[in-house]
């Protein structure tokens, strides 16, 4: 059984990693396009505008997408399909009502955001393409979070890629033939996510949940209940994650003008490549948390977690040395060199998306176990303590203020959260395997400054040797101090490759 369940997270694990990490090439290839065609103040105004309208989307659900994951596999498990359909539905109208009201809101505050809050007249109708989008995008994301609650990792997970594979289309597109236009990126999302609701509704109806159509679904009222019991905390906690994500650019926006909002936007995104790996893990764990749990086999759960906690921090923190020691050549890669005042905070933030990485599996485990109210607790904390410490740093430090609040947010909400699900679960905390870890990683990010001071390359190949040797050191050092076994590794493979 144990064979089954490792062979199941490692498999699904692999495709959303794979899908994930395409998904975020072409992420930053949209992002380098926009910021090779508009201004830094133009780059600045379009992801303000966006940060705005994900702060007021983030209760459009109430919760019940993430409903779905969790219950999909019990009701599985219970065979209760027809509570499946009700709840599918259910979900759906829920989101296009609120979101709905939202944007007629929008409609007609949208010429009082352009003037009295972005400064800019084009801002008015980027508002409005984007508020129709974010109507359309509830449907996408209803059959995305339903594919995961079935356990299909390579239909869910390749969504955000065929999303942002548009998007990059139309974008690129766009501006051949209107360039340096702000409109273009708002119309690219708009038309990917009406692409992606056509594409995906027949494989949901047809290869998925073919019973959909033939089973009649009914007001539950004691269904819709227990989706909204457990919906509305995770709600609480979504808006208080995107008050935390999207605190900085908001406050940057009013404290510092869009200059530096473009320039940390620049930081931000590419911090969270740290997280990937993170937000894989949590993708997969999170359904499969629910069902063990459902099934009440504990000991497999503790065990899982364990191993998840373990190898996590072992792949999340060479890459956030990497950011740390190499953050003006990434940049200037990337985005060009009139970029790169956002050096400074990448540097910083990528210690922050450690300590996120490891929190966001935490939150996804406390859902999988009925525990939603827990991660909106320890959210709400994160929030108040992140919006409190902007106001006060931003006006003085600008980017590097907000990054310092954002590192903060972070490792409040990964302490407390560690605390809590230990306490819940009993398990111990993995003192020593992550002790052994950061002193491993300690050896790399020595190697890299020692490295970088003997070898003479140009910029480009110099990085990749000092990260290749540095990365043989780190993986030695992890076999030297124990934090890898060769036997635990035979192991994972033994069951992956086992019937």
């Amino acid at each position: 059984m144990m064979a089954n369940y490792t062979k199941k997270a490692v498999k699904g694990l692999s495709i959303v990693f794979m899908f994930i990490i395409l998904s975020t090439i072409f992420a930053y290839l949209v992002r380098l396009v926009l910021a090779r065609n508009l201004t830094v103040e133009e780059y600045g105004l379009f992801y303000s505008i966006f940060a705005l309208l994900v702060l007021l989307s983030s209760f459009r659900d109430l919760g019940l997408n993430q409903a779905l994951v969790k219950y999909i596999p019990e009701f599985l498990v219970k065979k209760k399909k027809v509570q499946i359909k009700s709840s599918i539905i259910f979900t759906l109208l829920v989101q296009l009502l609120l979101f709905g009201i939202i944007s007629v809101a929008l409609y007609f505050l949208s010429g009082f955001f352009a003037a009295s809050y972005f400064r800019n007249p084009m801002a008015s109708q980027v508002l409005l393409i984007l508020a129709v989008y974010f109507i359309l995008y509830s449907l996408e994301q209803v059959i995305m979070f339903t594919f995961q609650g079935f356990q299909r990792p390579a239909l869910f997970s390749s969504i955000e890629f065929v999303r942002m594979l548009l998007i990059l289309i139309v974008t690129w597109t766009g501006f051949i033939y209107y360039p340096g236009n702000v409109l273009v990126p708002a119309f690219a999302y708009l038309i990917s996510t009406v692409g992606i609701s056509i594409a995906y509704s027949p494989i949901l109806l047809v290869k998925v949940f073919p019973e959909f159509m033939r089973l009649r679904s009914r007001m539950d009222n004691k269904l819709f209940k227990r989706l909204l019991y457990f919906g509305i905390p995770v709600t609480l906690a979504f808006i208080g994650a995107s008050v935390l994500g999207q605190t900085d650019t908001i406050m940057l926006t009013y404290f510092v003008g869009l200059e530096l909002t473009g320039l940390y936007n620049i930081a931000l995104p590419t911090a969270k490549l740290i997280a990937l790996f993170g937000v894989a893990i949590s993708q997969i764990t999170y359904p499969l948390v629910s069902e063990l749990w459902a099934r009440k086999h504990i000991v497999q759960l503790t065990a899982g977690i364990r191993a998840i906690y373990k190898y996590s921090i072992i792949l999340i923190l060479p890459l956030a040395l990497i950011f740390f020691s190499f953050p003006e050549l990434i940049i200037s890669v990337i985005f060009g060199p009139r970029y790169l005042g956002a050096s400074i905070a990448l540097k910083i933030l990528s210690v922050g998306f450690v300590f996120f990485s490891l929190a966001v599996v935490n939150f996804w485990i406390f859902s999988g176990i009925g525990q939603p109210k827990t991660t909106a607790k320890i959210v709400l904390i994160a929030t108040l303590f992140n919006v409190a410490l902007n106001f006060l740093l931003i006006p003085l430090l600008g980017i590097v203020g907000a990054a310092i609040t954002t590192v903060g947010g972070h490792l409040l909400m990964l302490l407390l959260s560690v605390l809590i699900l230990f306490k819940k679960i009993k398990l111990d905390v993995p003192i020593s395997d992550w002790a052994k870890t950061l002193a491993a990683g300690l050896i790399f990010l020595i190697s890299i400054w020692f490295l970088k001071k003997v070898i003479f390359l140009s910029v480009i190949p110099e990085a990749i040797v000092v990260v290749v040797i540095s990365g043989i050191i780190y993986v030695a050092a992890l076999f030297i101090f124990k934090a890898l076994r060769r036997s635990e590794l035979a192991e994972i493979l033994q069951r992956t490759l086992g019937k």
